[in-house]
């Protein structure tokens, strides 16, 4: 009887295991079609350059400068890493079934998925541009007179 319930066990595990590896190869698949690589290096080269104005202002010394950017940038390549094999891959199975990851690739493989796809980068760089040159000042503003106003009370 042990017998036969260890061997029903360890069928429904490598049955589990089997479906959840087909899903994440699925995903990764995905992920390559959406060429989230992309998306996430342009998420952290944002960061980056807002890393790069604030050293610059305390380190003058170029070479320590030079330094610590080689270092923030290795960082970014391994955050990157981790971003898009776990984080995001992560993120896309918790909120999606399996067969709707199968109907995203065959989405993405529609010439309205590969335009989408492929305009996905300047559409959010034309949105945070938009966000920050109409709306950033006047949010700005907001912030500092709720600051100032927090602060005098």
């Amino acid at each position: 009887m042990k017998k036969t319930l260890w061997i029903i066990f360890f069928a429904l595990f490598v049955i589990a295991n089997c479906h959840a590896q087909d899903k994440t190869d699925e995903i990764k698949e995905l992920l390559k079609l959406m060429d989230s690589e992309t998306m996430i290096n342009n998420v952290l080269d944002n960061m980056v350059s807002v890393v790069r104005k604030q050293a610059k202002s305390q380190l003058e010394d170029n070479q320590k400068f030079e330094q610590f950017m080689s270092f923030v940038r290795d960082e970014e390549r391994e955050l990157a890493k981790n971003l898009e094999d776990d984080e995001l891959t992560q993120i896309i199975s918790d909120n999606f079934t399996r067969d709707e990851i199968s109907e995203l690739i065959k989405f993405c493989n529609t010439s309205a998925g590969q335009k989408l796809i492929k305009l996905m980068p300047d559409i959010q760089k034309d949105l945070v541009n938009k966000a920050m040159s109409k709306y950033g000042p006047d949010l700005q503003k907001k912030l500092q007179d709720k600051l100032d106003e927090l602060k005098y009370r």
